[in-house]
């Protein structure tokens, strides 16, 4: 009725809350309402009886007879008699415990995962199917000095540097790690990158480049490629490899004199 009591009420709405069809007649709604979601219902149906609102949908928790709790969806209406005036409440309910579980599971393992991606010391850059950057974990921009909104929505880390073979020879479009991942749809791991600044300084990087697929979709929505800082290492086999050449050159410099 008009306060919220149940006046007549379905089987099925018997069978979602576990009462008998005499139990729940002459109960409050708010008797069967989550404690959290009191006043929701009395709100609703003021606006809906005073003509403010033709009718009102919204989700609220009930609780069943053995105390557990369930989601539904509801539409509020109002009945009139012929002069207008409200005379009762119509709500018609839809059970959503399975749609609001699911929900709640994917926003905490969207917190777990985020959380994992956050504290990761690999650099984690997501791309779209235009291979332009449209996120990345905080240890991307820790290694690349650049921060998200600076990179966002571009194809390349930043536009003034040149990426370069380990040889030195530059990398055209098509080898891109992510554009090669996007062109095949296939996976590429271990990739050297370097990344030559104006100032002729390299940022030594391996890549491993996954393509992502949506459904049953055969062309890949976007890559996802993680990124490790091998600078140091690069640099140490670059000082190697000078003082080999130097022992060697050296050690026949010697012979020569020798002979």
């Amino acid at each position: 009725d008009l306060n919220g009591v149940l006046v007549d009420v379905n089987q099925k709405f018997c069978d979602m809350l576990g009462y008998a069809h005499d139990e729940l007649i002459g109960k409050a709604v708010k008797d069967v309402t989550h404690p959290d979601d009191y006043g929701q219902g009395a709100a609703y149906r003021g606006q809906i009886t005073e003509g403010t609102m033709k009718s009102a949908i919204g989700e609220k928790r009930f609780v069943r007879k053995n105390g557990a709790t369930i989601w539904a969806r509801r539409t509020m209406s109002v009945a009139r008699d012929d002069a207008g005036n409200p005379q009762y409440v119509i709500s018609v309910v839809e059970d959503i415990t399975e749609r609001k579980q699911a929900e709640m599971a994917l926003r905490d393992s969207e917190t777990k995962y985020g959380a994992v991606i956050a504290a990761i010391a690999e650099g984690i850059i997501l791309r779209d199917k235009n291979a332009k950057i449209i996120d990345c974990n905080a240890s991307a921009e820790r290694i690349l000095g650049r921060t998200l909104d600076q990179m966002r929505g571009n194809v390349h880390l930043n536009p003034g540097w040149e990426a370069i073979h380990e040889d030195g020879s530059p990398f055209t479009s098509d080898e891109r790690p992510a554009n090669a991942a996007l062109r095949t749809g296939k996976p590429l791991s271990g990739v050297v990158v370097g990344l030559r600044k104006p100032d002729g300084a390299v940022l030594w990087l391996t890549m491993n480049i996954q393509p992502l697929f949506e459904g049953s979709e055969t062309t890949s929505s976007g890559v996802v490629t993680t990124i490790t800082d091998i600078t140091q290492r690069k640099q140490a086999e670059s000082l190697q490899a000078m003082e080999h050449t130097v022992t060697r050159i050296l050690a026949e410099a010697e012979t020569s004199a020798d002979a």
